[in-house]
């Protein structure tokens, strides 16, 4: 790892900027093509920043964060400046460890970012619901596997779901309010913005399945077995699980898996929105089925 300023910049707000998205968190430079890619696959509020640092700080499996989303990708723009087609190589320079890995972390929002950026001319293609048509769904999976060969040598991948649907859901909705992504004492542990306010929002619990099986089909559709975590597995046997990871990701594993710095986010609101959704869900249910019995 690089060997700079410790002190971490701040973003709009005086918020602080997550660590592992600042030059403290860059390798010494890697002069060539990474020798391969570790893609860790998921969802938000899955896990994925948990098993993102747990394979970081242990090693030999790169520094999987959301080098393409949109919301770090200016960031780290900026932070490197090296905007546009500068990224790319500026992200493998910094971001290859030692063993020539180059690990990265997408959302499928970021496959059809990337396709979209890339195939302009398929960009009424990327936007609808796949849901709705199933040869436009194949051809999305055609683009983004070409797409994740262009940038991704080597592409060993690993899908983090979340079984949990709606403990997902309420998280998503928590942090989208209070904009406080992760807590991590003494390196980023932000103030939330507004105390968070129940809303039923369907739309948060139907997009982690919606996810979820947009890479599985285009698993399927590429011949790819990836390798599965869920979140519960790693939350209840986190170092046994990390440990089996590395292993099967081709990196030797000690055993030593270094204790997670972050901190647990689910409170009582989580606690009492989860609640009142189910509530709200088992109402809005009842509601449609007399409506469908009148």
């Amino acid at each position: 790892m690089s060997s700079g300023s410790s002190e971490l910049p701040q973003g709009a707000g005086g918020r602080a900027i997550y660590d592992l998205a600042t030059t403290a968190a860059d390798y010494e430079p890697w002069s060539r093509a990474p020798l391969r890619t570790v893609i860790l696959c998921s969802h938000m509020r899955s896990g994925s920043t948990l098993l993102g640092e747990a394979l970081y700080f242990a090693g030999g499996v790169g520094c999987p964060i959301e080098y393409f989303h949109r919301g770090f990708r200016p960031t780290l723009e900026r932070c490197w400046e090296a905007a546009g087609p500068k990224y790319l190589a500026e992200l493998c320079r910094r971001r290859t460890d030692s063993t020539g890995t180059l690990g990265v972390k997408l959302f499928w929002v970021d496959i059809v970012d990337l396709c979209s950026e890339r195939f302009p001319e398929h960009s009424e293609l990327l936007a609808p619901n796949l849901d709705e048509d199933a040869s436009a769904e194949q051809e999305v999976y055609t683009l983004a596997a070409k797409r994740m060969a262009e940038l991704f040598p080597e592409p060993a991948f690993i899908l983090l779901d979340r079984r949990d649907r709606l403990r997902q859901a309420v998280s998503a909705s928590l942090s989208v309010q209070t904009q406080v992504w992760r807590r991590i004492p003494g390196v980023q542990d932000n103030t939330p913005v507004c105390e968070p306010q129940f809303m039923y929002e369907e739309s948060l619990y139907a997009s982690a399945t919606y996810a979820a099986e947009r890479w599985n089909r285009m698993f399927a559709h590429m011949g790819v077995t990836p390798h599965r975590v869920d979140y519960e597995a790693l939350a209840s046997s986190y170092g046994q699980t990390v440990c089996a990871l590395i292993e099967a990701m081709g990196s030797p594993a000690t055993g030593d898996v270094p204790r997670p710095r972050m901190a647990r986010q689910a409170d009582a609101f989580s606690e009492q929105f989860m609640k009142l959704f189910l509530d709200e869900h088992e109402e809005r249910r009842r509601g449609t089925g007399a409506a469908g019995n009148g």
